[in-house]
């Protein structure tokens, strides 16, 4: 089978896949480049919408390199007959970030580490994890692996499963989104962003929470509504925000970054080299098994 590996990746990634698998590296999709291939393998920058499938005339699988696939048209897939796959191989990667941000908040890490390089050695007071009530939205394996991690900082945690992403029994205390809004002094965010969860984070949300409760973004930046959560930072309605993802990427020099009350990173949750060392792996695992 012919697989075409689309979108950018970096370097290592590229030589570890091609050790054991031939492919095809394009940067960017076109007619010729894709219409031949039997397997596709993308990543969340790559839209693959209808008309993007049409071009795919011999399309019999499709990776999305990814463990979020809102790039992807589901619905066009299951009306052609093509397999779908994606790739989570980095739920440590992202929960352990989850945390980063939530520390670097919570203690001031970013400010006292600048004030440090100015030469400057003023220390702040901030506050710990323990014994805070940690509200996760969103249960798949990421939301999961946070709750888990939490516990061993001795949170209190409560979740709720927007996308009905627990299989089974859970351990986590389940409760409605407003009560966990309400309870929580750290909401952490871990849904998938489709029509439901779009901008589920709005206004009335953001004025149900605590003041002195701070907001973590690892999942999707549409999610939340960032005009309102900008104006709730700004005014002091919540405490802070620890943000990895936002509605249009690349951010640049926009306000709701510039706060100082917020610690951002480039969408670099899943950016670690363990992370996509899995990920490799679990693409050999999947065309192992599909060819």
């Amino acid at each position: 089978m012919k697989v075409v590996l689309l979108g950018g990746y970096p370097d290592f990634v590229i030589k570890g896949i091609k050790r054991k698998v031939k492919i095809v590296h394009l940067e960017s999709p076109g007619k010729k480049g894709v219409e031949n291939a039997e397997v596709l393998v993308v990543t969340p920058r790559i839209k693959v919408d209808k008309k993007f499938l049409e071009m795919a005339k011999s399309l019999k699988i499709l990776i999305a390199f990814s463990h979020g696939y809102e790039h992807v048209d589901t619905g066009t897939l299951k009306e052609r007959g093509i397999k779908f796959h994606t790739i989570p191989g980095s739920t440590a990667s992202v929960a352990e970030l989850t945390f980063g941000l939530m520390i670097s908040v919570l203690r001031k890490i970013p400010e006292q580490d600048r004030r440090m390089k100015r030469g400057e050695w003023k220390r702040e007071f901030g506050n710990e994890l323990y014994g805070k009530t940690l509200g996760v939205i969103g249960l798949g394996p990421i939301g999961m692996d946070v709750c888990k991690i939490a516990k061993s900082f001795g949170m209190n945690v409560v979740a709720c499963d927007p996308n009905k992403l627990v299989k089974g029994k859970s351990n986590v205390k389940m409760i409605s989104l407003d009560r966990l809004l309400k309870i929580s002094d750290v909401v952490s965010i871990h849904a998938h962003l489709d029509r439901k969860t779009k901008h589920m984070i709005g206004d009335k949300q953001l004025k149900s929470m605590k003041r002195s409760s701070i907001l973590i973004n690892t999942a999707r930046g549409g999610i939340v509504d960032s005009r309102v959560l900008y104006k709730s930072l700004k005014s002091g309605r919540i405490r802070g925000a620890g943000l990895d993802v936002f509605e249009k990427e690349p951010v640049g020099k926009k306000k709701l970054v510039g706060l100082p009350n917020v610690v951002s990173t480039p969408h670099a949750g899943a950016n670690t080299i363990e992370g996509e060392d899995r990920k490799i792996k679990m693409l050999f695992d999947i065309l192992k098994k599909e060819t």
